[in-house]
């Protein structure tokens, strides 16, 4: 048995392509990202929080999703009027979403992070208003739902759709049939997977140690 560490139905549905035999496990984490802090070290951080409260028993999937836009992380928003300032902010211009998936199976952990660039067509307040009418912002990313109704003033302009919706499907599959996982908590051997370059590939490795280190008592230490 493998864990999903989850409580978003499209992951739920997507985890499918890979694993028919996933259990889904509500949790509540507090996403919190500190002042300075790489979007790298903040998905790492986030991921094995998710993950760590199953790991000691049991095999565990766990992903989380934030929007980088000029330097600044967007998550979830916690109000209608926090959805409809994150749509102000990105109406009119393109931004970058950013997916990590931590799998842990058999003692190991591997964590891939993946990249998604979206254009947002520029919209009044009218527009943005009967969107979040809707109630797809809820629970959302930056926001809005790509595969929802939002596809009507979205583009993406490189990546997959999967990354955007929270869980990217390829990678999770090819994670799941790897046996040269590395050990997450060993920094050095880190396995560092995903569609980003060799600078950031570096960043994320330097900031797994920062990453740790905020996950604090959550990490299961081996």
């Amino acid at each position: 048995m493998i864990i999903l560490a989850s409580s978003s139905p499209q992951r739920r549905k997507l985890v499918r392509k890979c694993l028919w035999n996933a259990v889904p496990k509500k949790l509540k984490t507090k996403e919190q990202h500190l002042r300075g802090e790489s979007i790298y070290s903040y998905l790492t951080k986030t991921v094995i929080k998710k993950a760590s409260p199953f790991w000691k028993k049991s095999d565990v999937i766990s992903a989380d999703t934030s929007m980088l836009y000029k330097g600044n992380i967007i998550g979830k928003p916690s109000s209608r009027k926090e959805a409809l300032n994150m749509l102000s902010r990105l109406q009119g211009s393109s931004h970058t979403c950013f997916t990590a998936v931590l799998v842990h199976r058999k003692g190991k952990t591997t964590i891939g992070i993946y990249s998604a660039q979206i254009f947002m067509k520029k919209m009044h307040k009218e527009e943005m208003e009967a969107y979040l009418n809707l109630g797809e912002f809820k629970n959302r990313a930056g926001g809005y739902a790509i595969q929802g109704k939002a596809n009507k003033f979205t583009k993406i302009l490189s990546g997959n759709i999967e990354t955007v919706i929270g869980l990217p499907t390829s990678p999770l599959c090819q994670i799941l049939t790897d046996n040269t996982m590395k050990i997450i908590m060993n920094i050095n051997k880190t396995k560092v997977v995903g569609n980003i370059n060799t600078h950031n590939k570096r960043k994320l490795r330097k900031n797994i140690t920062e990453a740790i280190h905020h996950a604090g008592k959550h990490i299961l230490w081996r």
